[in-house]
């Protein structure tokens, strides 16, 4: 009788030596098995199907809160909406089916583009609008900044000038 040692050696012989043979057999009990589960499918009824339940499970809120969520965290921006609330805020505005990235549509701003996504600091706004803010306000500061530099520093500070 042959101990568990010599049986296991002779077993990975055998494999080796019938690797093509395994393989095709393995093959074969995939493409089996395959066919049961779904029929065959061309490679772009496949990237298809992929896309269209991509669009499916992006169309959904959790999944908008999800992007912009992680979107704010790899900017170092704190996050501090459940989707409940954020969910509330897109409800309550009316806009949910008007936003998106055209300068005519919606998107959750942050007052004066500085703190957290909170409740107490965000509202729903124009892109445009939103992406002019920064532009007004660097302008703003550029004219404070030639002014000082050709009549001496400024005795208004930079929150007192509406934009």
């Amino acid at each position: 009788m042959k101990s568990r040692e010599e049986i296991s050696e002779y077993k990975k012989q055998w494999r080796l030596k019938n690797i093509d043979r395994l393989k095709k057999e393995a093959h074969e009990r995939y493409m089996r098995n395959r066919v049961l589960v779904r029929p065959e499918r061309t490679k772009e009824e496949l990237r298809v199907a992929r896309i269209e339940s991509w669009r499916k499970y992006n169309q959904k809120p959790i999944a908008k809160y999800t992007f912009q969520r992680n979107s704010a965290r790899r900017r170092g921006i704190p996050w501090e909406l459940t989707f409940e609330t954020w969910w509330k805020m897109w409800e309550d505005s009316g806009k949910w089916e008007e936003r998106g990235q055209s300068s005519t549509s919606y998107c959750m701003c942050r007052q004066g583009d500085v703190g957290p996504y909170s409740t107490t600091n965000c509202y729903i706004g124009l892109v445009s609008i939103n992406a002019k803010e920064p532009r007004l306000r660097a302008r703003a500061l550029k004219r404070e900044l030639t002014a000082e530099a050709q009549f001496g520093p400024n005795k208004y500070d930079l929150e007192d000038l509406k934009l």
